[in-house]
């Protein structure tokens, strides 16, 4: 912040609605006091309730035209006069609380507790400045809070681990939320957070440890191109919207472990430079959208849940370029399993976007049924053993040998024989078959060669012989 615009803020005294927030005094020292913190907000409960409107009153009101204030005003004239002597030149009674609460580009040089505080019609801390600790837990707004711009930093005086801090634990904002372009310069926490609206966290800068931990957003949530310094964790958090983490920079540890992605989430040019764990998070529709993005090596994918396949070429197009991204990326970074998990993905979206009576797709659905895309050990030894037993049954049941049925033993060697036709196996009867006999056993040996490929490949794959 320039000289400029810090000469543009005003003191937190001299705001109106911050000196009923405080109505008993301000906070002051290295620890909170709480006995103060409390009697503030019972005192803003007060004059909260004192301008409920009936239907009776805004007759009155509307005959008079009193201002609601003064009408408040004369319910509680206590609190009005505790107000009086907390802001005793600026104006006779509290500001109407049935309007929007405007703390835009004002200085808060104090601790400011804001724990559990109910604002109807909305709050705006655009612009604004905090030297010290904020405390937002409980806090009900269901209107809509901005903090376009504001900046939360860390007193230079202040010693405590928690000078700084920013704890919006557990409020509810009903409506959209804007901290765009916000910067936080000590610990941001923002656990069980309820966004019922649109939030907006686009190109703000989080140097300290930030924690969405249990955080729900109902709507789209935008942290585009901001800047993460420190520990940042979404840790069972809940998008239910759009996401947008697009050219968001992580420079240390970053969580998204359980959190639930129920739209889009796009990561496009997102930088993780430490550990990241995407691990049992779940994508309800849509694949994350990687690309551009740079990994780091240590990205966990365990236990995710991913969308079920598309149902139309415009989702597999979507899942296609997503998991051929993420696919790329762990090329890259040398992860082979990841690789070619979503390798086959990326081959099972592919299945779509080919005419359904093609060879394309005959194929594709072959190799997935065969080998789950080369990932399954187990499902070609499986085929192996159904072929086996489909040609032992056939040759023991039927007259194909000098038009007798084979001993069960015979059969047997001539099933295994037939699968493993390029080992140097004496097969004398096999002149003396008939024709049918001999059509299985070209069949079976095709069939099973095709098969032994596709667990050799499985095993390459499992033990990263490459």
């Amino acid at each position: 912040m320039n000289a400029e615009e810090k000469a543009r803020l005003k003191p937190a005294n001299e705001n109106p609605w911050y000196c009923l927030a405080t109505l008993y005094g301000e906070q002051g020292g290295e620890a909170v006091d709480w006995g103060l913190a409390e009697k503030n907000l019972q005192g803003w409960k007060r004059w909260i309730a004192a301008a409920s409107l009936s239907d009776a009153d805004r007759v009155e009101l509307a005959r008079t035209q009193q201002p609601v204030r003064e009408f408040a005003a004369q319910r509680d004239p206590e609190l009005n006069r505790i107000f009086d002597a907390r802001m005793p030149f600026r104006r006779t009674f509290p500001p109407d609380p049935n309007e929007p609460i405007d703390f835009t580009g004002t200085s808060f040089e104090s601790p400011f507790m804001f724990r559990g505080f109910n604002c109807p019609q909305g709050v705006s801390f655009d612009f604004s400045v905090f030297s010290e600790i904020v405390d937002f837990n409980g806090a009900e707004i269901p209107k809509g809070v901005h903090f376009t711009s504001a900046t939360f930093r860390k007193h230079a005086d202040f010693n405590s681990l928690h000078a700084g801090n920013v704890d919006i634990s557990s409020a509810t904002f009903a409506a959209d939320t804007l901290f765009s372009g916000a910067a936080f310069y000590g610990m941001a926490k923002f656990d069980s957070v309820h966004f019922a609206g649109t939030v907006r966290f686009s190109q703000s800068t989080f140097s300290g440890f930030t924690s969405f931990a249990r955080a729900t957003f109902s709507k789209p949530a935008y942290f585009n191109s901001s800047r993460f310094s420190e520990i940042a964790t979404f840790s069972s958090a809940t998008f239910r919207g759009d996401t947008d983490f697009s050219s968001a920079t992580f420079s240390k540890n970053a969580y998204f472990h359980s959190a639930t992605f129920s739209g889009n989430a796009s990561f496009v040019n997102s930088q993780f430079t430490a550990l990241t764990v995407f691990a049992n998070s779940t994508y309800e529709t849509k694949v994350p959208d990687f690309r551009g993005a740079k990994l780091h090596e240590a990205t966990e994918w365990h236990g995710v849940r991913w969308p079920p396949s598309p149902r139309d070429k415009d989702a597999a197009h979507s899942h296609v370029y997503a998991y051929e991204r993420l696919k790329q990326e762990m090329e890259r970074l040398k992860k082979h399993e990841d690789e070619q998990f979503f390798f086959a993905k990326e081959l099972r979206a592919r299945r779509l976007l080919v005419p359904i009576w093609s060879s394309a797709r005959l194929l594709n659905i072959l190799y997935d049924v065969s080998s789950d895309y080369g990932q399954s050990a187990e499902r070609p030894l499986f085929w192996l053993l159904a072929l086996f037993a489909i040609g032992f049954a056939f040759f023991a049941a039927a007259p194909v040998f000098k038009g007798a049925r084979m001993a069960l033993d015979r059969a047997a060697g001539l099933s295994f024989a037939n699968i493993f036709s390029f080992l140097p196996m004496k097969r004398e009867m096999v002149a003396s078959l008939s024709g049918a006999a001999q059509v299985v056993g070209v069949a079976q040996s095709f069939v099973g060669l095709v098969l032994l490929f596709l667990l050799g490949l499985a095993l390459r794959n499992k033990f990263r012989m490459k």
